[in-house]
């Protein structure tokens, strides 16, 4: 009797032994399952990290591309050669640079701008004290003599040495209006003061006019303002 109880105790211990390394084995290998798991994860996640880079680097350089060609379709300014100064920053400390598609230029700091489209608009404290604009090319004749309704002419100069721009052909005028209202319209007596810039680029086929309110802005204010004018 004691030998098969000694016997059944041995082998209960040899189960007991073998069930123990089953368990083992099988928390091992579930363990290593969910390593595996997570790696198998984690390389899946850096593969999606590289793709979503390749796609995001691909995706801007179409849309530098594209922003090229919108913005010579847009601004339709051909390239030029040309051959000019550039400007003295210590003159302009007190003022700030817009670029526009074909040139450059400088407005007091006090100022403030808005942009429409190619042309812009000058603030000076909410008020608006002058404007741009993109037009034809004309000759000098064309605003010699230049008449409009309820509008006098009372000034014409051409400014030869205006801006350091050596080439392009490029001339440079300026002209004063009176604007006036109609003797039936409210305030029949309103006047508004216009001086004006132009410059003429022949090889452009373009003019761009600057124009301010003579009451409002000083003659130094706007000599200064043409001054800074540089084709880009």
């Amino acid at each position: 009797m004691k030998r098969i109880a000694l016997f059944v105790v041995i082998w209960m211990g040899i189960l007991s032994g073998c069930a123990s390394s089953e368990d083992v084995s099988d928390g091992q290998r579930a363990e290593d399952q969910e390593l595996q798991s997570m790696k198998s994860s984690l390389d899946d996640r850096d593969r999606t990290i590289v793709e979503l880079k390749q796609e995001m680097e691909e995706l801007n350089a179409r849309l530098s591309e594209t922003a090229v060609v919108d913005r010579g379709e847009e601004t339709g300014c051909p390239p030029l050669a040309y051959s000019q100064e550039p400007v003295e920053d210590k003159a302009y400390e007190d003022f700030q640079r817009i670029e526009m598609p074909c040139y450059s230029i400088y407005i007091p700091n006090d100022w403030s701008y808005r942009i429409m489209g190619r042309e812009l608009e000058f603030v000076d404290d909410r008020l608006i004290v002058g404007s741009t604009e993109v037009l034809d090319y004309f000759e000098r004749g064309q605003l010699e003599h230049w008449s409009g309704n309820h509008t006098e002419q009372i000034g014409f100069e051409e400014l030869p040495d205006a801006v350091p721009i050596r080439e392009p052909e490029l001339q440079t005028y300026r002209i004063r209006l009176i604007w006036t209202k109609p003797a039936a319209a409210l305030e029949p007596d309103w006047q508004y003061d216009d001086t004006r810039y132009y410059f003429a680029v022949k090889p452009l086929e373009r003019s761009f006019g600057f124009y301010f309110s003579t009451k409002d802005v000083s003659e130094e204010t706007m000599n200064a303002v043409i001054r800074s004018f540089r084709l880009r």
